[in-house]
Order: C-alpha cells, then sequence, then structure tokens
C-alpha cells in the first residue's frame, strides 16, 4: 500500500471513529433524555400538574385533546388516561410527546399512538428492546407484513427474549407437525427455516 492509499485508509477510518462516537453520544443523550421522563414519579407528576380540582380538570382536558390530536377516538382517549391511571402513569403532553417520537424513530410507518391504546406499557418500553424485536421479526418471518402484526399485537414489542423465543416456536411446530419437514412448517408458519436448526431428539428416540 503506497503513501496515498494509507493516507486515505487512514482518513476514511477516522471518520468513521467520529461517526461512531457521534452515534454513541446521542444514544447516551436519549437514554438520559428517557431516563428523565420515565423515572419521574407518576405521584409528583400529577401533584404539579393537578393541584387543585380545576387543575385536575384542566390537565385532564389537555391529555384528552393531545391524544385526540395523536388520531384517538374520544372514548377511546378516555380508555386510555383510565387505564394509565390505573397504573400509576401520569405523564404531561409533553412526556408524551416524547415517548411517542422515540416509538416512531423505531415504527416510522405505524400508528404508535392506537398501539400504546392497547397496551399503555408500549409508552414504558426498552426502545433497544423494541428495535431488537423489530429485526428479529422481519429476519424470521421474511415478505410478511411485520408492522401490520405488530400494529394488531402491539405486545410482541416488549417481549424480553424475543430472539432465543422464535427459535423456540418454530422447533415446537416442526415438533407437532405431522410430516416434521422444515420446508412444510415453514410454508405454513411463513417463518424462514434456514434461520433455524431442529431440535436434536433426545438419546433415547435416535434410531
Amino acid at each position: 500500500m503506497g503513501p496515498a492509499q494509507l493516507g486515505e485508509a487512514l482518513n476514511e477510518a477516522l471518520e468513521l471513529f467520529q461517526q461512531a462516537g457521534e452515534m454513541s453520544r446521542l444514544q447516551v443523550v436519549g437514554e438520559l433524555e428517557a431516563a428523565f421522563e420515565s423515572e419521574t414519579p407518576p405521584h409528583a407528576q400529577a401533584a404539579s400538574a393537578c393541584g387543585s380540582d380545576g387543575g385536575a380538570a384542566l390537565a385532564e382536558g389537555a391529555l384528552l385533546s393531545f391524544w385526540q390530536e395523536q388520531g384517538l377516538k374520544a372514548s377511546t382517549a378516555e380508555s386510555l388516561l383510565i387505564e394509565m391511571r390505573s397504573r400509576g402513569r401520569v405523564y404531561s403532553t409533553n412526556q408524551l410527546s416524547s415517548k411517542l417520537t422515540r416509538l416512531r424513530r423505531v415504527l416510522p410507518e405505524a400508528d404508535v399512538a392506537s398501539m400504546a391504546a392497547k397496551d399503555p406499557g408500549l409508552l414504558d418500553a426498552d426502545i433497544n428492546t423494541c428495535l431488537l424485536n423489530v429485526i428479529t421479526l422481519v429476519e424470521a418471518f421474511p415478505g410478511r407484513d411485520v408492522m401490520t402484526l405488530l400494529a394488531r399485537q402491539p405486545r410482541l414489542l416488549l417481549v424480553p427474549d424475543m430472539r432465543e423465543r422464535v427459535p423456540r416456536i418454530f422447533n415446537k411446530l416442526l415438533e407437532l407437525h405431522p410430516s416434521g419437514e422444515l420446508s412444510v412448517v415453514s410454508n405454513i408458519s411463513g417463518m424462514r427455516a434456514s434461520s433455524f436448526s431442529p431440535v436434536p431428539p433426545p438419546p433415547c428416540c435416535e434410531k
């Protein structure tokens, strides 16, 4: 490698290092912001937002308006607020906006407000877990509309061991299906067979 090529390689390596450092910095900032938003005690938030009966009514109205602006029906928004209160999760509109923005970065084409209405736990989800689960499902179900699946079942985003669970599910299906054939089970389930290996039979069952 000549001096010119070496210089180009060093410059490229330096640029990659700087980009990695910036990505790391942004991730840390995002995690700190998320921690600040999610760790504020719900009772403290409620006290600051609802210092009086009149303040409580105003806060309630603002939250209902916020969710309706996100596309929820009035009845759905009211049910969501009731469910969040029952869980002890009281957030300001600014905090909710920040949480929805974080979810949209992972699910840019999804109606995250409707997903949160189905499972309010999504508002407190770990974004890294959500992202890993999206990638896992896309890899496991090539050609399938994973986003539609997640919209119907947002709880899938919260599964902490999705990457380990998917192969177990496939192997269980393989075990239960009469054919015992990878290709058959893959066609029926839509799961990519090449990603998984069948669980070997126990020694007592080997031929």
